[in-house]
């Protein structure tokens, strides 16, 4: 998955190459961010080793459609990773939102090295 523009319309999209094409799997979206825990309770953007991923924390920044015009958003959005999103200083009303993944059956192997 990635962001791009999927419309031409000047709105960020997420989405991931089917074949040979991008296609959308959601609209409006800001910024996403996938900050993992690996074995040994270490945190990063970027693992070196998947087999030592053992969680996932995924945050995307959703942004409203249509802009309010009686509205201003000079907020900043901090992510888990401690990233800063914004000021977007625009009538976009956004969310941030963070979910966990728990890596079911990964480092199964790790009791008997």
């Amino acid at each position: 998955y990635d962001l791009y523009d999927a419309y031409g319309d000047n709105d960020t999209d997420i989405g991931r190459r089917v074949g040979a094409k991008k296609r959308a799997a959601a609209e409006n979206i800001d910024n996403l961010e996938f900050y993992y825990t690996l074995k040994g309770a270490t945190k990063t953007l970027t693992p070196a080793n998947p087999n030592d991923i053992r969680s996932v924390q995924i945050t995307i920044l959703a942004r409203a459609g249509h802009e309010d015009p009686r509205f201003s958003n000079s907020k900043n959005y901090t992510t888990p990773s401690g990233g800063q999103w914004g000021p977007y200083n625009d009538g976009f009303r956004r969310r941030l939102l963070s979910t966990t993944v728990k890596c079911r059956n990964m480092g199964l192997y790790d009791r008997h090295e």
